[in-house]
């Protein structure tokens, strides 16, 4: 038996207009959190859904010479130069990849290279534990652990890590962040 076009799309229509169950949102939950879940290298990493402006394929990435971690290179979004931070065994000359451009309230302030993207997902506050075993670099910025081993990235906390000034008495303070141009 075949159904005429017009029956199949009133069918589409009517599965679409049903009623589904509706995620519980990060306003409601109180102690939740709205994230971005990605991949970088073995890693997968939650990044807080309002510290990510955008999510996009770059067409290419300039490494710097001798850049201070996590400071990977330097790459165009949308007529702007923007910092690349590699966050975790993944980097821009390790393959196709995305850059999640993260901002801190309006300010956008860097990007980060991911390898792919899984989608989103509400965290609970009491979901997250401290991180275990981190050096001391990714403790700058990576603040807590989830039981399915999703390490949660601090933009705030990179951020800060990225407007540090050097460590070493000689060097030259660099601005890493991207400032608004």
């Amino acid at each position: 038996m075949t159904n005429s076009d017009t029956e199949i799309l009133d069918r589409r229509a009517r599965a679409l207009a049903t009623a589904r169950p509706v995620e519980i949102l990060a306003a409601d939950a109180g102690d939740s959190a709205r994230y971005l879940v990605a991949t970088c290298g073995g890693e997968r990493l939650a990044i807080l859904l309002t510290s990510v402006a955008e999510v996009y394929r770059a067409v290419g990435v300039t490494p710097l010479p001798r850049p201070r971690p996590p400071v990977w290179g330097l790459a165009a979004w949308r007529g702007r130069i923007l910092t690349i931070a590699q966050v975790g065994e993944c980097a821009p000359d390790s393959g196709a990849g995305l850059v999640a451009v993260l901002s801190e309230g309006a300010e956008v302030f860097a990007g980060i290279w991911l390898n792919d993207v899984e989608g989103e997902i509400t965290i609970a506050a009491t979901e997250i534990s401290e991180p275990q075993n981190v050096s001391s670099a990714r403790g700058g910025f990576v603040s807590g652990v989830t039981a399915q081993a999703v390490s949660i990235l601090d933009a705030s906390r990179l951020k800060s890590v990225l407007e540090r000034e050097p460590s070493t008495p000689g060097e030259k303070r660099e601005m890493n962040s991207t400032r608004g141009t």
